[in-house]
């Protein structure tokens, strides 16, 4: 009962977030669209499938996976499941997650920006143990967003998302939200796959506010209905005492323009 309380929590936020989006047909991308981009942008677009798809007014996913939950060099990995909402216009998204920390111990964690972003954790999806929020949960919980559009990729057209050219292979872009705006490095191969993400993202580190340069790899990229997509990512903390992988997810199931949340 206890599990389904933080989850049934989350699956109703995120339904109240697709219902307030008003009715409209997804336009569909064309090479017009996106001939403004930096190129390595561009070819993203081609190889992943956008070009000729419906724009993503909504998305949701699966993931399984992997997670740590301590920063120590030989903290233990547990098991990790977890579904995703996102909202396009405006950026918005709501994550639930459970990581079986042991045979009776599951910790369950919402996190989610919409203007303002947060992180709940609790223990048996009842008891509180964190809850992250202010200016640094904003920035942190946007900057998250921003590397996730490898998910939704008809969000590199934002009209408050701007991209600018570093090389042939990598793009800066800046998503400002109200008056949020943050910036992360998009690094491609030759094909046009994004392989690498990296911003700086604001972290704890031993117990004061800092920012931290965060990266995510993305690879196995696959077949999602018509699109192309990375079925696999991890994230890495670049702490002072050097990089620490804390989360490994493999997508199971990736969906654009729904109007309802998972019932399972």
């Amino acid at each position: 009962m206890s599990f389904v309380t933080l989850r049934r929590q989350a699956r109703r936020q995120a339904q109240a977030l697709f219902d307030s989006l008003p009715a409209a047909a997804p336009e569909t991308i064309t090479e017009e669209h996106v001939r403004h981009l930096p190129d390595p942008v561009q070819r993203f677009l081609r190889y992943t499938g956008t070009i000729g798809a419906p724009q993503a007014r909504t998305v949701r996913l699966k993931q399984t996976g992997l997670f740590r939950v301590s920063e120590k060099p030989n903290a233990k990995w547990y098991p990790l499941s977890a579904e995703q909402y996102y909202t396009t216009r405006p950026p918005a998204f709501i994550w639930f997650g459970s990581i079986k920390a042991a045979p009776l111990l599951t910790i369950q964690g919402a996190d989610v920006f919409h203007q303002h972003g947060s992180l709940v954790i609790k223990l048996l999806g009842l008891i509180k143990v964190a809850h992250y929020r202010g200016p640094q949960a904003d920035q942190a919980e946007l900057i998250r967003y921003l590397s996730e559009i490898i998910w939704f990729p008809s969000a590199c057209l934002h009209p408050d998302l701007h991209w600018q050219p570093i090389d042939h292979l990598s793009a800066r872009a800046t998503l400002t939200c109200s008056s949020l705006a943050v910036s992360g490095d998009f690094h491609f191969d030759e094909q046009g796959a994004l392989i690498t993400f990296v911003a700086q993202r604001a972290h704890d580190v031993e117990g004061r506010p800092a920012a931290l340069t965060w990266s995510v790899n993305a690879s196995n990229y696959r077949s999602y209905g018509d699109l192309f997509l990375a079925g696999y990512g991890e994230a890495w903390w670049h702490l002072p005492a050097g990089k620490f992988p804390y989360v490994r997810l493999d997508v199971t199931e990736i969906e654009h323009n729904v109007s309802s949340v998972y019932t399972a």
